[in-house]
This record gives structure tokens, C-alpha cells and sequence, in this order.
């Protein structure tokens, strides 16, 4: 049959639809949480246990990891960077490096940096303000 023919075929069938109906979405999986579970977390979490860690064992997303700890009244660790590591950070920006150079060299995002950095009264420089030098690499 010619595409003509089909076209034709087409149009006097009063379908107008040039594309067939998407198959239907397949819904994600939302793991709730129990109390026991909850409590499981819980306890692993303070034994050292990482969100993270803790979101695959228990086939959860982090965020509800992190709010059943919340909401069972444990404080979530921001431990992203040791004291040695804040410490090794301010010593390389204060030499000049950018704080996503920084960053590279600590295993942090440029963000993280610029947060530990603040909290130890480290001045953060602008866009414009870095010394120049030749970096090391």
C-alpha cells in the first residue's frame, strides 16, 4: 500500500492522533519507614553509620533517612570535613588557591570549603581578589 493510500486511509478513519498513546509511567517505589526500622537507623547511625550507607540497606532516599533520624531526635552529622582537613584547607587558601582548588586537593566540594573556612573567621575572597602566583599542581 502507498504512503498516499495510508495517508488517505488515515484521515477518513477520523483518528487524529499522529503518534500512539504513551505507555503508561512506571510509578517509583517510595520505602516507608517503620518504627522498627526507624529505630534500627537510629542506632546504627550513632554506632557511625553514614545516611547514605544507611539509605541502601534499608532501600530508602537519603532525605527520608535523614528525616526519620530527625524525627526520632538524633542529630545528622555534617562531618564532611575533619578538623586536619579544615586545618590543611585554610592553610591552602591563605597560600592562594582558589576554594575549588582547595577543595580538589581536600576531597570537597568548593562550597563545603568556603563553609569551614567561615566558620574558623577565614576572610573569603572575591572573584576578583586572588593573589597572583603559579599554582601548583
Amino acid at each position: 500500500m502507498s504512503a498516499l493510500r495510508k495517508a488517505h486511509d488515515w484521515l477518513k478513519s477520523g483518528v487524529r492522533r499522529a503518534v500512539p498513546p504513551a505507555a503508561p509511567v512506571e510509578r517509583q517505589f517510595q520505602h516507608r519507614l517503620t518504627d522498627a526500622e526507624i529505630a534500627e537507623v537510629a542506632r546504627k547511625y550513632r554506632a557511625g553509620k553514614t545516611v547514605y550507607d544507611l539509605a541502601d540497606e534499608f532501600n530508602a532516599h537519603r532525605t527520608t533517612v535523614a528525616s526519620a533520624l530527625r524525627g526520632a531526635g538524633v542529630k545528622i552529622r555534617m562531618d564532611s570535613m575533619t578538623d586536619a582537613e579544615i586545618d590543611e584547607a585554610v592553610r591552602l587558601y591563605e597560600s592562594g588557591l582558589s576554594l575549588a582548588r582547595v577543595g580538589e586537593k581536600v576531597g570537597a566540594t568548593g562550597r563545603t570549603v568556603q563553609l569551614r573556612l567561615r566558620e574558623r573567621g577565614v576572610k573569603i575572597r572575591g572573584p576578583h581578589d586572588r593573589p597572583t602566583y603559579i599554582e601548583e599542581r
